[in-house]
């Protein structure tokens, strides 16, 4: 058939020239098509669809989307036609598509659910944790702090008896731990309950000695052995340098020194004249030997103004002690 404006020819069935674009609705060519005013109850025979001539472009292309099964997509073609002009086309649906069925919608919602319980679980379980670690930290420097304390209250210049009514600690003469007699020499001692392990020696986590003086049992002195600190070794804390008397100040407190300082110190000594002297132990590794070189480094404060007066150091010679062998020793019986 010859299109009636340019007489290009086209196929049956199309509703614009494919040479000019002009309209070829009439009802000479159309085949299946007929117009409003003799519509039919029902589309011809073999005819997919009716529409009214008499309706816009927009109406038509509207009419004929509504009368596709919805198995068919529907696609635009021919994308150098002007977009009114466009001849439309049907093609099946992918398979791959379609909805899912309701049995896999609801299949993945329970394992998304499970995933989810199983995520809340999980920080759960991680919460509880963190708060037994804080929780037993929080103990642990508690119980630190206790032994630091009593070791403050033991009154200086009086006697054992006084000593125990004022901090309610029951100190004795003698511990059931042998290991102590051999750290320090002392009149009364009192330890703490916990246990821990210095390089495989059974001591406790803290311990107060005092020792006294005459018939009258007057106290001279008080240590504060702090074993925590050196839980994860005898040579205490590492440094990356030997400390020096620049380390810490004339004149500095006790908060200046221990921020100058990094960590606690192992062992604190009050004496009768008015001194206290805090021990931090600690070790570095000798640059030209690369060997470990084991300090105890000592600061002196003035106990009248709290001040530091003298600070010096001395280097454990630990190496003598573990690889070198007296055989003039005296044999233990």
């Amino acid at each position: 058939m010859k299109c009636a404006k340019c007489g290009a020819e086209y196929q049956n069935g199309e509703m614009f020239c494919p040479n000019c674009g002009a309209e070829l609705f009439t009802g000479e060519n159309v085949e299946g098509f007929k117009k409003s005013d003799d519509k039919p109850s029902s589309a011809d025979p073999g005819t997919p669809y009716s529409i009214d001539l008499e309706k816009s472009d927009a109406s038509v292309n509207t009419e004929i989307r509504d009368t596709v099964d919805d198995d068919y997509d529907i696609e635009s073609l021919g994308p150098d036609i002007p977009e009114k002009k466009r001849k439309i086309g049907f093609k099946k649906k992918d398979p791959s598509e379609q909805k899912p069925a309701k049995a896999n919608r609801s299949q993945k919602g329970s394992k998304r659910a499970s995933r989810i319980r199983i995520l809340k679980l999980i920080g759960v379980l991680a919460a509880v944790i963190i708060i037994l670690v804080i929780v037993l930290f929080i103990i642990s420097m508690i119980n630190a702090s206790k032994g630091r304390k009593l070791a403050e209250k033991v009154p200086i210049g009086r006697n054992i008896e006084y000593c125990i009514t004022q901090t309610g600690a029951e100190f004795t003469n003698t511990t059931a731990n042998v290991n102590l007699r051999s750290v320090s020499k002392f009149s009364y001692i009192y330890t703490d309950d916990h246990k821990i392990k210095v390089s495989g020696i059974e001591l406790p986590k803290w311990a107060v000695m005092v020792n006294v003086s005459g018939t009258d049992k007057v106290i001279d002195s008080v240590e504060y052995y702090n074993f925590a600190v050196l839980k994860k070794g005898w040579r205490g804390t590492k440094c990356d340098a030997q400390l020096t008397q620049e380390t810490v100040s004339y004149g500095m407190d006790e908060k200046a020194v221990g921020k100058a300082m990094k960590f606690d110190p192992y062992y604190i000594k009050k004496t009768s004249d008015n001194r206290t002297i805090f021990c931090y132990r600690y070790y570095t590794i000798d640059p030209d030997t690369e060997s470990e070189r084991v300090f105890n480094f000592y600061v002196v404060f003035n106990d009248l103004n709290g001040t530091v007066v003298n600070a010096y150091d001395g280097e454990i010679n630990y190496v003598s002690y573990v690889l070198g062998m007296d055989p003039d020793a005296p044999a233990r019986s």
